[in-house]
């Protein structure tokens, strides 16, 4: 492939990259899902899923990451950090916000091109519902449990933490919290105030203390 046609290839997949966004934001009016940035997302039950378009620039291949946190996570989170009043924050804030809690990526299937921009964007949506209905029925411990398996635990400690937190497992989060601090983790986190476990450790103790 030559260096002009290399450009036309790239430049085509851009194209479809933005054509597959708009396709997106199309297919699921009247729908409860929601659609910025070729990111399908929506809460359901105890959950919030995202489906991430990755259209490959380079290659005539489309992948999907599909991310997972329950929904009393972040808001916990923003407890935690001191910064509450993101609870006004709208649903796509927990995937695009700067101050979120990671989601767990379920994986990164690949995503058949066949039919074109529309069929792409409907086996997004349809991952999308099949992913809502296999996490309806999980628990915390096994959302924690696939934390633990995940290839970057670490990435995910704000999440854990607020997730027992929100379970009512002040001692549990409370002693992830001093771990980290003493092998100084900042928790992806870090403030004037102190790094996230730092001052999730703060509050936890607080709340444990006025209970």
């Amino acid at each position: 492939m030559t260096a002009v046609s290399k450009r036309a290839f790239t430049s085509a997949r851009h194209a479809q990259r933005r054509a597959l966004n708009a396709a997106c934001r199309d297919l699921i009016r009247g729908k409860k899902w929601r659609s910025s940035q070729g990111v399908l997302f929506a809460e359901r039950g105890a959950w919030f899923v995202a489906v991430a378009e990755m259209t490959n620039v380079l290659r005539e291949e489309t992948s999907a990451r599909l991310i997972v946190k329950p929904m009393v996570a972040d808001p916990v989170f923003w407890d935690l950090v001191g910064e509450p009043q993101l609870r006004m924050q709208p649903l796509s804030f927990r995937y695009f916000g700067a101050l979120a809690c990671p989601g767990l990526i379920l994986g990164e299937p690949e995503i058949s091109e066949e039919g074109g921009v529309p069929a792409i964007a409907r086996r997004l949506l349809e991952l999308g519902e099949a992913t809502l209905q296999e996490v309806a029925g999980w628990t915390v411990d096994e959302f924690l449990g696939r934390i633990a398996a995940d290839v970057n635990p670490p990435r995910l400690m704000p999440t854990t933490v607020a997730t027992l937190v929100a379970s009512g497992r002040m001692a549990e989060a409370l002693a992830l919290c001093e771990e980290a601090v003493a092998r100084r983790e900042i928790g992806g986190f870090l403030s004037r105030g102190g790094s996230f476990p730092e001052k999730a450790a703060g509050w936890i103790r607080a709340s444990v203390a006025a209970a």
